[in-house]
């Protein structure tokens, strides 16, 4: 009540709503209170009419109902109408799916997978003559292998063909001495399946043998000894005549996985120790006192594909027969290579279940690329070929011919890998090839020339004719394609004294398609004096530089002419026609490139065919797509914003009225006491290098979630652990980073002064650092360049070798780029997109580098990516050849 005042008089009573709320401070325990679930969707409303309907007994008047009620029971007519909208939108959509269907019906069929395959055919082969005249030093290496291969293909991504020159005959014939001894161990016959299993994809088969079968091992072979302890037969025990000399002797390899030979394993399974004065006669001294790792054997990783575990032991030669046999260690592989004569003996110093942790799977891999590779043959020269097919199927040619060398003849093994899907199809062919020939032919500048139709350029041609004739006859010059003369021209007007030893700046026209050949001198007799190698480059043609080289609108083409290393050519005679139009012929001479202006084309696929002297026709295909707003132009797409605006309209229209729900969000997590401390900023950046040293580095950049665990472990308050939460660690690091103390590149954090300190800026860390975890993360091995080194890293990812150059705005690192791209594919790492944007914008440069960095890159020997792309490209690349 309230008494009266003022004008008011009498008493008020006042009507008030009271609501009551529990408010509770954030983390304190509360009660818990049950909730009720309102459903107000479709499923509730049909329960609700159909209670309704059925209420007719129940009804007081007789089972009518009253006419609110029945209102109520219209409502879900319009759940009826809202499903007839639906079928009619799923109906226009099924019939669009089928449209597609009927006119694109392949799109719908399942087809078998196809098996990839690959077969090749030796179309031509010889030794023949290289080299420059400009250098007389090159005079000495005068000799090439040359091999012309028919290569057929199925659903391959690659091919690799490697061409090695060897002075003895590899190895053709594989066995594995196999005792009833070595079956118990668990690893064995996962090791001889899978070693079966590798040599039987290239095409070799591996052959189980005995003790008893050695004496028919012909020579040239290799055997595999994998049996931790020497058998006590190769040892010459045992009343056995096949030992280890006499084997080497006939020529054969044996490679020995084991322990020294102190101990062997004889016929009945027992391990006897074997007197010295027994096996001192192989004049090996074995060292169980001073054992190094096998990475320390390891001088140049040239073959990271080959690891087993540190090595037992180590091997020299006895001082009483250091005349007769050789200890080394093979590089690469950190095993020994002992040489006797015509054969060799190769020794895994560790058991054959130490090497690889009981893995035969591992054994077998490395076992197989050891025999596979023989490097304890010395390769004369050696050459690599990779072929990117893409799942492309046909046939191609395939010239390869090795750098030139002094050797005039060379046993020429052929190693062809096809990959597909992680899966390896191999084969490998072994052949001998001799000069023959006493005469020469040099070629001023090289094998590889540019045709005279290009530049009208003659090519000049020295003859070295060391015949004992004294005659006179007339020479021609004759250029072969598979055997085959395609092309014959006289090398003088006259005759020829065969006594003149040296014939220099003979003109020869080169009007043959590019290709490699073989250039042959011979009289009208047909007898051939010399022949060599002959390689007629091709032209490459590209948009020019400029902005404007490729502008539809303005109607302005400019193309650049280069050879196959990215030099523009001069051009003598061009003729260029579009689309096959005769009508329409623009034609260039004395010009080292070419633009094409007023040239007005249509939207969709042109051709562009460029005619050099009349004879050779070089074509680049590009389509023009009209700039479009795509979104409303696409009948697809225009049919689809139809259904979504049509399905949105509709639900919009039909949908139920809207019930508020509210809820209260009461956390019952206890309370936790926070305390304000300061932290000295010296104890933070001494944070840095504590936690490197703990983990074994040097001035490596660091996460944040390390940082946090190094405030936690290494700075306490009373003996306590200090608790910080991720946002009191970005201010903190905020605060040291605008004092110019710590820089953040790639969320690793670098003190400054570890630029000064490495040498390195710390992007450049930064970037090591995430590859580092990145190699981690797939599994993949890893090794840092060093100070004269041309990688910064390099990666092992299946048996493919890459490196690894990280970009910090110095453009020096191109030729180490370079260099890395002629024997693996190398990438170039960026930070992030716009410090790798900023590079491709001098791809307009014409300096030689970057023209040689564009055509690697285009052909995908180099790859531009930065961090985060190459997380992605490694996650796919390895997970294709797992």
């Amino acid at each position: 009540m309230i008494k009266k005042s003022g004008l008011l008089s009498g008493p008020i009573r006042i009507i008030t709503k009271k609501y009551y709320f529990t408010i509770n401070k954030k983390f304190q325990p509360v009660e818990r209170y049950a909730i009720t679930r309102h459903d107000s969707g479709i499923k509730s409303t049909l329960e609700q009419a159909i209670k309704k309907l059925t209420r007719k007994n129940d009804a007081p008047d007789g089972g009518r109902v009253k006419k609110a009620e029945y209102e109520q029971l219209m409502i879900p007519w319009y759940i009826f109408k809202l499903m007839g909208v639906i079928l009619i939108l799923s109906g226009v959509g099924l019939g669009f799916i089928v449209f597609q269907n009927y006119i694109s019906p392949g799109a719908w069929q399942i087809h078998p997978a196809t098996p990839p395959t690959l077969h090749y055919e030796i179309a031509d082969k010889a030794m023949l003559s290289s080299g420059s005249d400009e250098n007389q030093d090159t005079l000495k290496k005068d000799t090439t292998a040359f091999v012309l291969l028919n290569i057929t293909s199925r659903m391959l991504d690659n091919v690799t063909v490697k061409m090695k020159v060897y002075a003895r005959q590899a190895p053709e014939n594989i066995y594995l001495l196999d005792i009833p001894q070595m079956r118990t161990q668990d690893s064995y016959s996962e090791f001889v399946n899978t070693l079966s299993g590798m040599f039987t994809s290239i095409g070799t088969r591996l052959n189980i043998v005995g003790i008893a079968d050695l004496e028919g091992i012909p020579p040239n072979s290799v055997i595999i000894v994998p049996t931790t302890y020497i058998p006590a037969s190769l040892l010459g025990l045992e009343e056995s005549q096949q030992t280890l000399q006499t084997l080497m002797g006939r020529g054969i390899t044996i490679i020995y996985i084991g322990l020294p030979f102190d101990a062997a394993i004889m016929k009945d399974g027992k391990i006897n120790p074997i007197p010295p004065a027994v096996y001192d006669k192989y004049g090996l001294q074995f060292n169980y006192g001073a054992s190094p790792a096998y990475i320390d054997l390891v001088e140049d990783l040239n073959n990271p594909r080959f690891y087993y575990e540190d090595n037992e032991y180590t091997i020299q030669a006895s001082y009483t027969h250091a005349g007769q046999i050789t200890v080394s260690v093979l590089n690469g592989y950190g095993i020994y290579n002992v040489q006797m004569g015509d054969g060799n003996l190769i020794i895994v110093p560790q058991a054959f279940d130490g090497a690889w942790l009981k893995s035969g799977r591992a054994a077998a891999a490395n076992i197989f690329t050891l025999v596979d590779e023989i490097p304890w043959l010395d390769e004369t020269i050696s050459n690599s070929y990779p072929v990117y097919l893409g799942k492309w199927n046909g046939s191609f040619i395939l010239p390869i011919y090795t750098q030139a060398f002094e050797a005039k003849s060379g046993y020429v093994r052929l190693v062809i890998d096809g990959y597909s899907d992680g899966k390896i199809l191999g084969m490998r062919e072994q052949f001998y090839l001799q000069k023959g020939l006493e005469s020469n032919i040099y070629i001023k500048k090289g094998p590889i020339v540019i045709p005279t139709y290009v530049n009208n350029g003659d090519t000049k041609v020295t003859l070295v004719i060391n015949e004992q004739s004294q005659q006179q006859k007339k020479l021609d010059f004759q250029i072969l394609d598979r055997g085959t003369v395609i092309d014959t021209q006289s090398l003088s007007d006259g005759e020829i004294n065969l006594q003149v030893t040296r014939i220099p700046n003979i003109q020869m026209k080169v009007v043959v398609p590019p290709g490699v050949y073989v250039l042959r001198v011979v009289d009208k007799g047909k007898h051939t004096y010399a022949q060599a190698l002959l390689d007629v480059s091709d032209v490459y043609i590209a948009y020019g530089k400029s902005f404007d080289a490729r502008d539809y609108i303005k109607g302005v083409f400019k193309f650049d002419v280069m050879d196959r290393f990215g030099e523009r050519l001069m051009l003598n005679d061009v003729k260029v026609m579009i689309d096959n139009d005769t009508a329409k012929v623009y034609e260039f001479k004395g010009v080292n490139n070419i633009a094409l202006y007023e040239v007005h084309l249509s939207e969709g696929p042109h051709e562009f065919a460029f005619t050099f002297g009349g004879r050779y026709t070089k074509r680049l295909t590009d389509e023009y797509i009209r700039p479009r707003f795509e979104l409303i132009e696409n009948p697809v797409n225009f049919t689809l914003i139809v259904i979504a605006i049509g399905t949105f309209g509709a639900a919009f229209f039909f949908k139920p009225k809207e019930r508020l729900i509210y809820n209260l969000d009461i956390p019952d997590f206890p309370p936790v006491m926070a305390q304000k401390l300061f932290v000295k900023k010296s104890a933070v950046l001494g944070l840095f290098n504590t936690i490197n040293t703990d983990y074994g580095w040097a001035n490596m950049p660091l996460r944040a979630e390390e940082l946090k665990k190094g405030l936690r472990t290494k700075l306490t308050y009373m003996g306590k652990p200090l608790v910080i939460g991720d946002y009191n660690l970005e201010r903190i690091l905020d605060v040291l980073m605008a004092k110019k103390q710590v820089e953040e590149h790639l969320q690793y954090y670098s003190l400054t002064e570890w630029a000064a300190a490495d040498g390195k800026s710390l992007r450049f860390l930064s970037m090591g650092r995430a590859m580092r975890d990145i190699c981690l993360k797939y599994i993949i091995k890893f090794t840092k360049g060093g100070g004269n080194d041309s990688y910064d890293m390099m990666l092992v990812v299946g048996k493919e070798i890459m490196c690894v150059n990280f970009f910090d705005s110095d453009y020096g690192v191109i030729p180490k780029l370079l260099k890395n791209s002629h024997d693996y594919r190398s990438i170039l790492l960026f930070e992030d997109r716009w410090s790798k944007n900023r590079f491709m914008e001098q791809f307009n440069s014409t300096q030689k580098e970057m023209v040689m960095l564009k055509i690697n890159h285009q052909y995908g020997r180099i790859l531009l990516l930065t961090v985060d792309e190459a997380d992605k490209f490694l996650s796919e690349v390895k997970g294709m050849r797992k």
